[in-house]
């Protein structure tokens, strides 16, 4: 009797994958299951569900998948780390939506505070140079280089000079007075 060779017996590791030759759920969801944390178990049948769906997408594409067995593995634990992954944005998600709803109405101080900071940051934006104030306060206000360039009759070149030049004076001046960029950004 002759005995075939292992490289021409077909094995099941070897077989190709087909829509006809598709492993059941069961044996897709034990897959999912060996890579899925236990926190993450209860949607082990959500995740097959996907890997699955993502294969019979894969076998329209491709009618024929080789090294099935390791395909499917890695299907399964594609699908897993995708869930971990949209679990873990669904979380950064609710916990921010939590902190916008802890953060209250400013209270009438932090308004008072707010509104002083604001009156001294224009103080020290008028001091500068005429034309550094104009460009900086035009900045300040939203308006883009090119766009404060045009209102002044400048080349965006000095433009942006201008403003470069004034902001560095405007920190150095708030900074000499004790304003911090830090209490800038808690106003803003």
């Amino acid at each position: 009797m002759m005995q075939r060779s292992a490289s021409t017996s077909p094995s099941r590791r070897t077989q190709p994958l087909t829509a006809a030759s598709l492993p059941s759920r069961q044996c897709l969801g034990d897959a999912v299951r060996r890579h899925c944390p236990p926190w993450l178990q209860s949607e082990a049948d959500d995740i097959c569900q996907t890997a699955l769906v993502r294969l019979l997408r894969k076998l329209r594409e491709e009618p024929v998948i080789h090294a099935s067995r390791t395909y499917l593995k890695q299907a399964a634990k594609n699908a897993v780390i995708d869930a971990v992954r949209s679990h873990a944005a669904r979380e950064r998600h609710y916990q921010q939506v939590a902190a916008v709803g802890r953060e209250a109405e400013p209270t009438p101080e932090k308004l008072a505070a707010d509104r002083e900071l604001r009156h001294t940051v224009t103080a020290h934006v008028e001091r500068l140079p005429s034309a550094r104030n104009e460009a900086v306060s035009l900045y300040i206000d939203g308006h883009a280089i090119a766009e404060i360039a045009e209102r002044l009759g400048c080349g965006t070149k000095r433009i942006d000079n201008l403003v470069y030049r004034g902001l560095r004076s405007l920190r150095d001046s708030l900074t000499t007075a004790g304003i911090t960029p830090a209490a800038l950004r808690a106003t803003a």
